[in-house]
């Protein structure tokens, strides 16, 4: 069997045809043809790619499915073809798929769709292969990178309220259609505002005041052509620290606190100190409150809460806080062993403070900067057997320093070493006392000693050692000494029974009686270091006066006793006449019209260990500045 090609058939048949067409007449009858209908003349094909209208850009953010429907009036589609920069591309039924790896970034792509169609009508001439129709449609693609980056950053604003604001995320071909601003923690998070003009790219928190707050921010875009984008972002603030608080005693009975909010927020504050709850308004940074006892060697402490402007006071624990410590202030380097001071005492010569530091088989001396308290100089004298100090005295204006110790061997007679200064480099003097004595240095080089039987002083030159003269009373034992820092003038004074007292002058080895008072009620006479004309005596019923020297004309009277002059500001520190039920204690101002300053004292406070130094209430290792 011979087997004919589709061609060959199509080439018989059609040469069958035209010897036909002429070997025979036409012949009109119905009968011998089929009649066809025409072609359309306006076939068309309608595409809707994802609805997009042709002409109009495809934005893709990531591998994309895009459908579409080809639609056509009339006829047959003979083939449609889908091409992606020239390049043919593999398409399902229905829809098209493009991934950004064929599509480069930020660059604009072509995507051709070319669809032909027959008549289908089944003419000659669409066998043929001339009743066709061709179409093609373009679309520009491009692929845009959806990664935003907000770039959240913060700031205090006109109102002093913390403001987050970020870049706009523009991405090329969409529209944002809101931010929304969340509070997150690990547990939960509130959405606090929802901003749906997507030029406006801040949000003021005007309920934040202190410590860490994080939000979220999400970024939605219209019609859902992307997911959600969100950054976090958490608070930066500077940390609340002890030095950002200063506390001072300069108001009687009151510890004045103070602070420096170092965030510059608006906001306003409650202070919780041990039973008292105190609300402090917006602006202020400082508070009174009733000041412990005085010295306080616990430890105590306070709370500060940060509240924002709008809260209710009575809230107030639902807001941050801070806690800080109140401590005495300490005199001294407490990492130093053995640290403890047993003395204070002025140096006016060299503007120092100095203290006394007592250990085994040695003493020392630290000297502090009268007004900072930094140290500035430390000085240590050793000895080859057990001593013990009990107290020094220093010379009012020429930094001379007198130590008395005592020797643990009690045959060996206690001494009082005798120093040019606090440095301990050169000693002028050595003189043998008692375990008890009362002595006193002048600016003229001088010192007096009475021993523990109170019968007897002795005058030397502490440049010689020579003793100036011994001087006795015959009216009473148990007498005590005092005298002005020019050394002209020493009171004898008995403090018990027969009460006395005697003013000598004392000039060229000499001394001159001046007055002599018996029953005087005296117990204690001291000479004012500033004003060497002036001497406090102190009396058995809980009074002090201040006389004029010689006159001895009194110049004011008060109740309490005395305790000592400021030898730089000749403020006087005394105990309140009432100090047994109060416990507290006054300062004088030089010129013995005004109580400048009171406290309350503790259990720990003795006053025969109280100092006042350039305004430095001192007692033991504890100190507070009366005008700071």
């Amino acid at each position: 069997m011979v087997k004919l090609s589709f061609n060959r058939c199509l080439k018989l048949i059609l040469s069958f045809s035209l010897f036909l067409f002429y070997a025979c007449e036409y012949d009109n009858n119905e009968m011998n043809y089929q009649k066809l209908t025409p072609p359309e003349k306006n076939a068309s094909v309608v595409f809707n790619l994802a609805d997009i209208p042709e002409g109009n850009p495809i934005y893709i953010y990531a591998p994309t499915y895009l459908t579409y429907k080809l639609n056509i009036t009339s006829g047959t589609i003979v083939y449609k073809e889908f091409y992606l920069n020239n390049q043919l591309m593999d398409v399902s039924n229905g829809y098209i798929f493009l991934h950004p790896y064929n599509v480069p970034e930020n660059i604009n792509s072509t995507l051709k769709l070319k669809v032909k169609l027959t008549s289908g009508t089944g003419s000659l001439a669409e066998i043929l292969g001339g009743d066709k129709s061709e179409f093609e449609f373009n679309y520009s693609v491009k692929y845009v990178n959806p990664d935003i980056k907000l770039d959240i950053k913060q700031r205090v604003n006109h109102n002093k309220h913390l403001e987050l604001y970020w870049d706009k995320p523009n991405i090329e071909g969409l529209e944002i259609e809101s931010y929304k601003i969340y509070h997150y923690n690990s547990f939960d998070e509130i959405l606090v505002a929802e901003i749906t003009n997507p030029d406006e790219t801040s949000y003021i928190d005007n309920s934040y005041v202190y410590g860490s707050k994080t939000f979220r921010i999400v970024v939605k875009y219209k019609s859902n052509k992307i997911e959600d984008k969100e950054a976090f972002y958490t608070v930066k603030y500077n940390e609340f620290t002890s030095s950002m608080f200063t506390t001072s005693s300069a108001e009687p009975f009151k510890l004045k606190i103070k602070w420096n909010n170092p965030n510059n927020i608006a906001c306003k504050y409650v202070l919780k100190w041990r039973d008292e709850v105190i609300n402090i308004k917006e602006g202020t940074s400082e508070v009174s409150i009733l000041r412990p006892t005085f010295p306080m060697s616990d430890t105590q402490y306070y709370e500060l809460y940060i509240l924002p402007l709008h809260a209710d006071f009575n809230n107030y624990e639902k807001y941050p806080k801070i806690i800080n410590y109140f401590q005495e202030k300490f005199f001294g380097e407490k990492y130093e062993e053995n640290a403890r001071h047993i003395q204070f005492n002025a140096d006016v010569k060299n503007n120092y403070i100095l203290a006394m530091r007592p250990d085994q088989n040695h003493f020392g001396f630290r000297a502090y900067n009268k007004e900072s308290l930094i140290i500035q100089n430390n000085a240590d004298i050793s000895f080859g057997y057990n001593i013990y100090t009990e107290e020094f005295t220093t010379s009012p204006t020429t930094g001379r320093i007198a130590i008395h110790c005592r020797i643990n061997d009690r045959s060996t007679d206690p001494k009082i070493y005798v120093y040019s200064d606090y440095t301990l480099n050169t000693l002028l003097g050595t003189f043998s006392t008692d375990d008890f004595p009362v002595f006193f240095l002048t600016d003229d080089d001088k010192i007096i000693i009475n021993n523990n039987d109170r019968k007897l002083n002795r005058i030397y030159d502490i440049k010689t050692n020579k003793l100036l003269n011994n001087q006795r009373e015959s009216t009473g034992t148990d007498f005590r000494p005092a005298i002005s820092p020019d050394g002209k003038y020493i009171f004898n004074y008995l403090r018990i029974d027969n009460t006395w007292y005697k003013l000598y002058s004392y000039e060229n080895g000499d001394f001159n009686l001046i007055k002599h008072q018996t029953n005087s009620r005296v117990n204690n006479i001291v000479f004012n270091p500033k004003r060497q004309n002036h001497v406090v005596m102190q009396t058995i019923d809980n009074k002090f006066s201040i006389y004029e020297i010689p006159s001895l004309n009194k110049i004011a009277t008060f109740d309490g006793e005395f305790i000592c002059f400021d030898s730089f500001t000749g403020n006087i520190l005394y105990l309140d006449k009432d100090f047994n039920s109060n416990s507290q204690l006054n300062i004088l101002n030089d010129t013995y019209d005004k109580v400048i300053f009171k406290i309350t004292t503790n259990l720990n406070f003795y006053y025969y260990y109280a100092r006042l130094i350039n305004n430095h209430l001192v007692v033991r290792d504890y100190y507070i500045n009366i005008t700071k």
